[in-house]
């Protein structure tokens, strides 16, 4: 029989937090062994009934689980089995007293219960019980918070809400106590012109089992997030964040940003040691890159492809210009055709009702660039003539619409690039029409004779 008798002094953890550590049992021996866990009643040094709302003092503050998953009050036992050279990892939780009477003077004291383990192996043979007294402290003076990391900044232009930036961050630091952030964003790095000071507060849990902030593993796994609305168009913001709680601030944690959402990080953004003063997180507006792969179309509708990569938006405010870039998706040349006259290989249309707004470079200039590499665009051809109507033209290649000018100035205008692979072929007009007669003999009806009508011209290599 093996004597057994340990201790476990917790961290100190202020009151209406929780926290958590570990012990691992392992089976060293040549047979499997079951192991009940149990813990008594916590002791709380220094709490009377006339300190507690109610009047009861509770009986437990310190619990053990084998998850931190699980509902910890409500695990006062546990029963495992280990074969021989297996381990199992329990926990102790510390959630301390917290629910003062107003009138009661809230001081520090040490908690404390006893864990009992007790083992039996496979051949119900029993070694003494293994004691582990376990005590922590609750304290009311908390400590300065740690650093805040994952800090980084997205800014974006949204129709309802123009130039904005949305923070997100988490807590990385194990023990970080908090009831709140905030976050302070200037106008200029040397963080002088204070743009705004905002406080984000921690809600509290309403889960009577948890502890009032956080949980027993601190922050961990939540992510936070906080959006400034309504900002200015090339104005420089530089942001920063600090942990609070009930008595003072933390260090400063320096934004990182980008224009994309769900961003990867690099080690120092995650750590939160971004150098000051972190990112200039101005808006400026932004060109649209896009490109468009396909072998075959028909009446390629530009404005839907704009629209349908713009999240569903006809508002392109964020945007001064736009590149598409047109390729085949094979290697091979992809045609572009048109379907009738009235229509071109490449349209560019605002649907009726519809408002397609846009920002400009300085000179007032949306700038839509189109771009072709090994594609070819055909018009339709037309309808020959015939003897009472004459032939009609063939269409066109590009349709794009003059778009109305937007605050009396602002213009949109086309610029189309081709490689030497590429053609431009537009339709041909449909072609005479003839009467032919066959005899001198006018009383006979001549014979009319439609005008020819070829749909697409066929491109032909005039350099061989």
């Amino acid at each position: 029989m093996s004597l057994y008798y340990t201790g476990i002094l917790l961290n100190k953890v202020p009151a209406g937090f929780g926290f958590y550590t570990g012990f691992v049992l392992t089976n060293g021996g040549n047979f499997p062994v079951e192991y009940e866990v149990s813990i008594s009643r916590t002791d709380l040094t220094g709490i009377s009934s006339a300190d507690v709302i109610g009047g009861e003092v509770p009986n437990k503050t310190i619990f053990i689980s084998d998850s931190l998953e699980n509902k910890y009050a409500d695990e006062d036992f546990i029963k495992k089995t280990l074969n021989q050279n297996d381990s199992e990892t329990f926990y102790i939780l510390h959630r301390p007293f917290s629910n003062y009477e107003d009138t009661a003077t809230k001081h520090t004291g040490y908690e404390s219960g006893i864990i009992t383990i007790k083992t039996k192996s496979i051949l119900n043979t029993l070694d003494n019980d293994i004691i582990i007294a376990v005590s922590g402290q609750r304290i009311f003076t908390q400590p300065t918070p740690k650093t805040i990391g994952k800090f980084y900044a997205v800014t974006d232009y949204q129709p309802d809400s123009k130039v904005n930036i949305q923070y997100t961050w988490s807590v990385i630091a194990s023990e970080n106590y908090l009831t709140g952030f905030r976050i302070e964003t200037y106008k200029d790095a040397s963080f002088t012109t204070l743009q705004s000071e905002d406080e984000y507060i921690i809600p509290k849990n309403t889960n009577v089992n948890d502890p009032l902030y956080g949980t027993y593993n601190s922050f961990s796994g939540q992510n936070y997030t906080y959006t400034l609305k309504n900002l200015e168009v090339s104005q420089n913001y530089f942001a920063r964040i600090s942990g609070l709680n009930a008595n003072n601030s933390g260090a400063k944690t320096f934004a990182t940003g980008f224009i994309i959402y769900n961003p990867v990080l690099d080690s120092t953004a995650y750590s939160g040691l971004t150098p000051s003063p972190g990112t200039n997180l101005k808006f400026e507006y932004r060109i649209l890159n896009l490109n468009k792969i396909s072998e075959n179309e028909t009446d390629f509708d530009l404005m839907n492809f704009l629209y349908e990569n713009n999240n569903n938006s006809y508002d392109f405010t964020k945007y001064s210009g736009a590149i598409v870039n047109f390729f085949p998706k094979n290697n091979l040349q992809a045609r572009y055709l048109a379907s009738d006259t009235t229509k071109g290989a490449i349209n560019f249309i605002v649907p009726n009702g519809k408002n397609f707004s846009f920002s400009t470079d300085a000179t007032n200039i949306f700038k839509m660039q189109l771009e072709f590499e090994n594609v070819s665009l055909r018009g339709f051809g037309g309808v020959g003539a015939t003897v009472d109507a004459s032939g009609q033209n063939g269409g066109c290649v590009f349709n794009l619409a003059k778009i109305p000018s937007q605050d009396g100035e602002k213009k949109i205008n086309y610029h189309i690039y081709k490689d030497n692979d590429s053609s431009f072929l537009v339709g041909v007009g449909g072609g005479k029409s003839y009467a032919v007669q066959l005899t001198n003999n006018q009383s006979i009806p001549a014979i009319q004779i439609q005008g020819g009508k070829i749909d697409y011209v066929e491109e032909r290599d005039i350099f061989g």
